[in-house]
């Protein structure tokens, strides 16, 4: 779990640092009579600075950097009310002889209500808005053009968590997201570029889920956590969807008013996992749970880049779906104080997405009939020891494991390496603290 830091409540206080490729600062002070704080933490590169130095016209002319900066806010009205105020935004530049340029970044709120209705029960209300978003441009007179993407989110989500007794935790709650996808368009950069402004149709969402989950400690030794959770899918208007056949050439299409629900799928997602204490220092655990995702990624890289596309479901693209099995063992050393861990997983993915070969993915409007639809299947095994105490700490992990996926409407119809295959990974972190 990671949690944002909160403010200083009971002085002001700051903290920064200057260096070759970034500097940083923070500061953070009391309001309301110490009832609540606010921080702000922000960032910046300046390679921007030093490149004009150079006497390389292929370096000096370029432009290269980053920001980021945080403001969070919270106040205890009483002791059973809280209230959080938070934003981020973040944004990346390059630009190449004031010639071409690439920027995109983040911007995110949120405002979060905790209340402690008894010493059991408590709640945590969210209104979370975030957006991404990436631009490219060519500044040349005749060739000038900027190409824009991205896509936003309005979410509200209210979560409760109930001790029902020392061996029992419920957790239960509903959330539910609106979100406008902007897959591309283009505009004419000056008045003599020799391109016109094309636009994609943006596209709308909504998505709701319920869930309600339990730990139990059934005994000294064995532990039980179970769960469900039932989500709901809709595409909402205005929209043009494109239909396909089975060769996925485009035959017919069909268009929805603005505001019109015209598709929708749901599903349920049930979780269990088992933890039994074999001895006061060795366990074995055991999981399944099974995922569903509504909105897919569009990438020809083996790695994320600016210029990813995010596509919802809708009646040509089904929802992925994954399930998956884990079986684990742990092993903890007094000295020297080590804890050792093996696992093994089996996963299986559905309505998987890859392309036809030589697919256009770019600004093309009838993407849909470019995709093509398959499953795949992940396994494997990992080792992992660590070391939390002392002066000496660290990990070190190696994983064997194997991704296949089988599209068999490509050209090849049979199973082929996955891009998230990962034959062997090895890893090592250590750290002494003088």
């Amino acid at each position: 779990k990671v949690s944002s830091k909160e403010g200083n409540n009971n002085r002001f206080s700051g903290s920064g640092g200057i260096g070759t490729i970034l500097s940083k600062i923070t500061l953070e002070t009391p309001v309301l009579k110490k009832k609540g704080s606010v921080l702000f933490s922000g960032r910046r590169s300046y390679a921007d600075i030093f490149l004009p130095l150079s006497k390389d016209e292929d370096v000096k002319y370029n432009r290269t950097y980053f920001y980021d900066a945080y403001l969070k806010a919270n106040y205890r009205a009483n002791e059973k009310n809280q209230f959080f105020l938070s934003g981020y935004l973040g944004r990346d530049v390059f630009k190449y002889k004031n010639e071409y340029y690439v920027t995109w970044g983040n911007i995110t709120g949120s405002f979060r209500w905790n209340r402690l209705f008894s010493s059991r029960l408590f709640s945590n209300l969210s209104v979370i808005y975030s957006q991404y978003d990436y631009r490219l441009g060519q500044v040349a007179d005749i060739r000038g053009v900027e190409w824009n993407a991205g896509i936003a989110d309005l979410r509200i989500k209210y979560d409760f968590t109930y001790y029902a007794n020392p061996s029992t935790t419920i957790r239960f709650g509903a959330t539910s997201s609106y979100k406008k996808f902007k897959p591309g368009y283009i505009i004419a950069a000056s008045d003599s570029s020799i391109f016109n402004d094309f636009k994609i149709p943006e596209s709308q969402t909504l998505e709701h889920a319920v869930y309600i989950s339990n730990e139990h400690k059934i005994n000294a030794r064995l532990f039980i956590a179970y769960g469900l959770r039932a989500s709901l899918f809709q595409n909402v208007g205005g929209a043009t969807i494109y239909q396909f056949d089975d060769n996925f050439v485009k035959v017919d299409s069909a268009v929805y008013a603005p505001g019109e629900f015209f598709n929708s799928y749901w599903g349920l997602e049930p979780r269990l996992s088992i933890k039994y204490l074999l001895t006061g220092t060795s366990s074995l655990k055991a999981s399944y749970n099974r995922t569903m995702q509504f909105i897919h990624l569009v990438s020809n890289s083996t790695t994320g880049t600016p210029i990813d596309i995010w596509l919802p479901s809708n009646p040509n693209i089904k929802p992925q779906k994954a399930d998956q099995v884990a079986l684990g063992y742990v092993k903890s050393f007094e000295k020297p104080s080590i804890e050792v861990t093996i696992e093994t997983y089996y996963k299986t993915l559905t309505n998987q997405i890859d392309y036809k070969d030589h697919a256009d993915i770019v600004l093309n409007p009838e993407m849909e009939g470019e995709l093509r639809f398959g499953t795949a299947k992940a396994y494997g095994v990992e080792l992992m020891a660590t070391r939390t105490t002392g002066a000496l700490r660290g990990l070190i992990s190696y994983s064997l494991s194997k991704a296949e996926k089988d599209f068999h409407l490509k050209m090849l119809e049979e199973s082929e390496q996955s891009k998230e295959d990962r034959w062997h990974q090895f890893s090592l972190m250590v750290s002494y603290d003088l």
